[in-house]
């Protein structure tokens, strides 16, 4: 989490996620990221040995620091770099 004057940056690894099954939400100053990671068709009869990726759905919080900037936030909506 980075913050500069005018922004606060939250940047989040998400490998293998596609980006529109993840959804973004500010609720009292915390940062809601969820979704869902979902094993490739071309896999799912594979015999897997190891997967370090887990599958399914996921939720992290994070709470954001303090300041008036969350209110604006949370009635126009998290945004999304893509």
């Amino acid at each position: 989490m980075l913050e500069t004057a005018d922004a606060v940056l939250i940047f989040v690894a998400l490998p293998g996620v596609d980006a529109e099954k993840v959804n973004l939400a500010i609720r009292g100053g915390v940062l809601m990221i969820s979704g869902e990671r979902v094993l490739p068709d071309e896999l799912r009869t594979a015999i897997i040995h190891r997967l370090e990726l887990p599958q399914g759905r996921f939720e992290r919080r994070v709470p954001l620091p303090g300041g008036s900037l969350w209110h604006a936030a949370e009635r126009r909506g998290p945004r999304l770099p893509w």
